[in-house]
């Protein structure tokens, strides 16, 4: 999609992305962690989530890269994290996290209520 976007978009051009990277279920379910997916491989997460319940696990990391990779910039970034003396913050830590996600900080695995705005590179307004 991004690579269309840069392709065929005329300049200039910002792209807003508001993202949520968070465990659908626990809103829900508030004993689950936002992040409690994180304890899956892909196949057992593949097992226990439906084709009418996809959960994107991606890491604020992840995106940053798709992002750049497609020849954008990041012009502006804002996300939050739990604080650490927060309930969110204590069920974040009772999850083992799956190996997948063992070399990722803590900020990057809580990072919640994603704002990115992106640039072509190079392009001024």
């Amino acid at each position: 999609m991004h690579k269309k976007f840069f392709l065929e978009l005329k300049k200039p051009i910002r792209i807003i992305h508001f993202i949520s990277p968070s465990d659908h279920r626990a809103f829900s379910d508030n004993s689950l962690s936002l992040q409690d997916f994180l304890q899956y491989s892909q196949e057992e997460w593949d097992k226990i989530q439906t084709k009418f319940d996809y959960h994107n696990r991606l890491r604020l990391p992840e995106y940053l890269n798709i992002f750049q990779k497609t020849g954008f910039e990041i012009e502006y970034l804002e996300f939050d994290n739990p604080k650490k003396d927060s309930f969110t913050y204590e069920k974040f830590k009772k999850i083992k996290l799956h190996d997948d996600y063992k070399d990722m900080s803590e900020e990057d695995l809580t990072a919640g209520s994603i704002i990115i705005i992106l640039k072509k590179k190079n392009e001024t307004i």
